[in-house]
């Protein structure tokens, strides 16, 4: 998948929320973080946006190797989501002088990810998210202070 094809996969996934919520909108992603069945860690950037618009709660994924290697298959005729891994390349070169200099850039792959849900024995533990419980108190904090007023806060 082209890096291309992840960002536009990433813009028609917000376009769609706005085409068919229009001013009744409200955040349909996700808020528990996406991870990586077997690193374990938070997915960031561009694939935030991504898995989280799926419809996939559990907000476990892995690559079709992960899964099989964990024991858990990916279910027959699933399909995958693309995501983008960037990774910052140093290299050490030498200049026609005998200097040496760093140059810096970034790699880009893609990769295909499916949800814990599209797995075959994976336990699935989802959390209830929504509620008070979870709220951000110090961003509540800041909005209660800027004047603005919602019933939320009253």
């Amino acid at each position: 998948m082209s890096q291309s094809t992840i960002y536009d996969q990433a813009a028609k996934a917000v376009v769609k929320m706005l085409e068919t919520a229009g001013t009744d909108w409200c955040q349909p992603w996700q808020v528990n973080g996406s991870r990586n069945v077997v690193t374990d860690k938070l997915y960031r950037g561009v694939n935030t946006l991504i898995l989280g618009s799926t419809p996939y709660p559990s907000g476990i994924w892995g690559t079709f190797k992960q899964w099989k290697h964990l024991g858990h298959p990916v279910c027959k005729g699933q399909k995958s989501t693309g995501i983008a891994f960037f990774k910052p390349i140093t290299k050490e070169t030498v200049r026609p002088d005998g200097r040496t200099e760093e140059k810096s850039y970034m790699v880009i792959r893609s990769y295909s990810v499916f949800a814990a849900e599209r797995v075959t024995g994976y336990p699935i533990e989802v959390s209830n998210v929504t509620g008070d419980n979870h709220r951000n108190k110090q961003a509540e904090n800041y909005f209660r202070h800027t004047g603005a007023e919602d019933a939320a806060w009253a």
